[in-house]
């Protein structure tokens, strides 16, 4: 289990691993594009499923674990199932894992954009570079380690431009836009695709799971809630600060809050936060690929690493694609793993029920997402609901499921 699991660490340096790694590039630039335009209930449409994800995860994994049904990789638990549905989830898995390192350079083009005039596969050849650096001996334990002074640069800088922004701009706080009824038809969709998204997010996450993994079993749940209360601290800063943004003059088109902020004091502040909130994700999901090729293939996981870093690279470079678009596209196909993850955690299932239920899911739900918002079809969050709902025709009500497939 080198490199696969870190324990033996404390509880609070955990809880920084776990939000540090939750607070990938959406938690900033969505948190404030959201809170800037449909205010305080968009933000908490974003900020509130976020924290109720990372508790209920706490609580299911903790039973996962205690009940020895796993103890490296969450793969380990839907072998119980069938070899077929492991490679379906390993697939879900690893394109989860892709395309979050995607997003994360997304962000990192945000901030070349904003600095410097050059091509932007610099900046994620740069990122990739460091994160490689911090998890090439170390692994996880290095990632966790490192996790723990990430997310107080991350929290500070968050904080110090709230302040100097409430300090500086000049707006009215009753100005704050709390919640206006014209929103309503595009807080639905959002509100519904996220939710889905993050409440069933973790559940095919290794991410996530090698943290639950490395923490002592007695204390899963309260390491998840402490988790939860540090994430919260970084969106909430990052989206009142948008909020008082759009309190402070007209709407406009476009914005960005690293453009808000422009390129003086505080925008080194907010590149800074940026940058370790990217590289934190980044070298999280390294790990994770390690994870995948260790556990699977009996295979050294280095190369992979390097391979899921140039793939990410060429599809940045090659492909226009917004961060809250990818962030919606691959919520809906992570969402269609956590329905059959709890089924068989709890042993409710029919095996071949379950495999062309989780086959459904990603074909009528996931692709169907993908195909309607791109297209802009303002009914897109339906197909996310049947990713979720659709493999749950492999439910079984009696218990000996594994021993009738």
């Amino acid at each position: 289990m080198n490199n696969l699991i870190y324990q033996g660490d404390t509880l609070s340096r955990y809880a920084a691993s776990t939000a540090s790694t939750w607070i990938w590039a959406p938690a900033l630039f969505v948190s404030s594009s959201v809170a800037y335009y449909y205010g305080l209930a968009g933000l908490a449409i974003f900020l509130i499923p976020n924290i109720l994800c990372l508790i209920l995860f706490g609580i299911i994994s903790s039973y996962i674990i205690n009940n020895k049904m796993a103890n490296v990789s969450f793969l380990q638990l839907i072998d119980r199932c069938s070899t077929r549905q492991k490679n379906l989830h390993f697939l879900i898995g690893f394109i989860v894992t892709i395309c979050s390192t995607i997003v994360q350079f997304l962000g990192m083009n945000i901030i070349v954009n904003t600095w410097f005039d050059v091509d932007p596969v610099w900046g994620a050849i740069t990122i990739s570079l460091i994160a490689l650096a911090i998890v090439w001996n170390g692994g996880i334990k290095n990632s966790i380690i490192s996790d723990y002074y990430k997310w107080i640069v991350i929290a500070l800088a968050g904080l110090a431009i709230l302040c100097n922004t409430g300090y500086n701009i000049d707006f009215e706080p009753s100005s704050l836009k709390i919640f206006n009824p014209d929103d309503l038809t595009y807080l639905i969709g959002f509100g519904v695709t996220t939710s889905i998204g993050l409440l069933t997010s973790p559940y095919v996450d290794q991410t996530m799971w090698q943290r639950a993994f490395s923490v002592d079993n007695k204390h899963v749940i309260k390491m998840f809630i402490i988790a939860a209360i540090m994430f919260a601290v970084v969106p909430l800063s990052f989206g009142l600060t948008a909020m008082i943004y759009a309190a402070s003059g007209d709407i406009v088109s476009g914005w960005e809050i690293a453009k808000a902020i422009g390129t003086g004091p505080m925008g080194v502040v907010l590149s800074v936060a940026i940058f370790f909130t990217l590289l934190s994700t980044i070298d999280s999901n390294l790990c994770a690929i390690e994870n995948y090729v260790r556990t699977e293939f009996n295979r050294d996981g280095h190369f992979a690493m390097i391979a899921v870093l140039l793939f990410a690279t060429i599809i940045v470079s090659t492909i226009n694609i917004t961060v809250t678009q990818l962030f919606l596209i691959y919520g809906s196909i992570r969402t269609v793993g956590a329905v059959p993850t709890l089924l068989i955690g709890f042993d409710h299932f029919n095996e071949r029920r379950l495999f062309w239920g989780t086959i459904g899911g990603l074909v009528i739900g996931s692709c169907g997402y993908v195909i309607l918002s791109l297209l802009g079809n303002p009914f897109a969050f339906v197909c996310t609901i049947l990713a979720l709902t659709i493999p749950l025709i492999g439910y079984r009500h009696k218990q000996s499921a594994l021993t009738n497939m």
